[in-house]
This record gives C-alpha cells, sequence and structure tokens, in this order.
C-alpha cells in the first residue's frame, strides 16, 4: 500500500478529476471530498476510480423540482444515473433542501461522493443507502458500513438530519491506498498535462542537461 497525506489525497483527486474532463470548480469540490472521505477511512480511491470511467454517461439533475425541504431529486428517465458531484453541488447551492423533512435522491451513482460532500455543508446530516449510512456532523464522518456498501455503483439515497449525539471521530491524518489504483488515478491525472516539446525540453523545461539548480 502506498500512504498518502490527506494534501496529496486532494491534489490527485483534483487532477484526477481534471483528466476526467470534470469543470475546474467541481475538480476542487471533489478534491475536498476525497480529503474528507479519506480522514473518514472511507474508500476515495476505488470509488474515484470507477466515478472517472463513469463520468462521460451521468446525467445532472435537473432545476424542475422544487427546492424545499422533502424535495425529490429524480433520477433521468432514460435510465442513467445521477452525477454525486453535480447532484452535491447542486444541493450545496440550495442548503433549505436539507432542513425539515428528508431529502430523497433516486439512481444517484457512486453514493459515497454525497457522504464526501455532506462533510462539506455546515449542518449535521445522516446519509443513507442500501447497506451504507453516515452521519456527519462538523466535516467529521462517522461511518456505518461496510467496503461493499460504500462501494455501492448506484443507489437510491437518503438524506435526512442527523442525530444530536454523533460523537465525533478520529480524523485520520493519511491515506493508504493501493499501488495499481494510484496508477491509474496518475494515468487519468496526466490526461491534463501539456505534452513535453524538443524546444521546451531544450530551454529547461523538466529538468534537461541546462537545468542547474
Amino acid at each position: 500500500m502506498i500512504e498518502l497525506s490527506l494534501n496529496e489525497v486532494e491534489m490527485l483527486a483534483a487532477k484526477a478529476a481534471r483528466g476526467a474532463g470534470f469543470s475546474w470548480g467541481l475538480c476542487d469540490d471533489i478534491g475536498k471530498c476525497a480529503r474528507a472521505l479519506a480522514a473518514g477511512g472511507l474508500p476515495w480511491a476505488p470509488s474515484l476510480l470507477a466515478l472517472a470511467r463513469d463520468s462521460p454517461s451521468l446525467a445532472a439533475p435537473t432545476l424542475s423540482f422544487p427546492a424545499e425541504a422533502g424535495s425529490v431529486i429524480s433520477a433521468p428517465t432514460d435510465g442513467s444515473c445521477l452525477c454525486p458531484i453535480r447532484t452535491g453541488a447542486l444541493i450545496a447551492d440550495r442548503p433549505r433542501m436539507l432542513t425539515g423533512h428528508p431529502l430523497r435522491i433516486e439512481r444517484v451513482a457512486h453514493p459515497l461522493w454525497l457522504v464526501g460532500f455532506a462533510a462539506l455543508w455546515d449542518v449535521r446530516v445522516r446519509v443513507s443507502w442500501k447497506g451504507a449510512c453516515a452521519d456527519v456532523a462538523g466535516g467529521a464522518i462517522a461511518a456505518k458500513a461496510g467496503a461493499a456498501g460504500w462501494l455501492a455503483p448506484d443507489a437510491g439515497v437518503t438524506i435526512s438530519s442527523g442525530p444530536d449525539d454523533v460523537r465525533e471521530p478520529d480524523r485520520r491524518r493519511r491515506a493508504s491506498i493501493d499501488p495499481t489504483v494510484f496508477e491509474a488515478l496518475g494515468a487519468i491525472a496526466a490526461r491534463t498535462y501539456v505534452p513535453a516539446s524538443a524546444n521546451s525540453r531544450a530551454t529547461g523545461a523538466g529538468g534537461s542537461r541546462t537545468d542547474d539548480e
């Protein structure tokens, strides 16, 4: 296993997200979510790899539903899944949806990322789906599921008010990542790199023979 600091987790996740085609703003969100998930001991890396693979086929939530407590974010009628990143960003822009009655989200892909988003919201919430449940408060995640539940490819998610007696768990300062997953995420991140040219190398880019530092 490879050990990463939380800063390294955030940077790798943001770069891989950009390589997968997300906008810079959403990449910043993904980096922060990955950091929160890693601090909570949740499998951010394999979930990010799956998200990057599936992102071209995922749908953005529409604005046709009322931004009120107790709303339902409906899945697309064509059978595709909602993008968890765009869905999380939409909820973040409408905090009233998180007050009062539970918010139900139909058929969202890789729901673990909604737990990451919940850690960025200044609210106490419970995020749950079949086989997984997490209480989130103050940016800390108290997880209540096994690996199979966290890595669900899609699920119907409920976000409700969290209990008042949640004990804030100890946050990890480092995260372990499988070397194969690390290399795969690095390869996705590398899609954003500018290819080297003979001229750039001759003038010192990348540490050529003219680099005397």
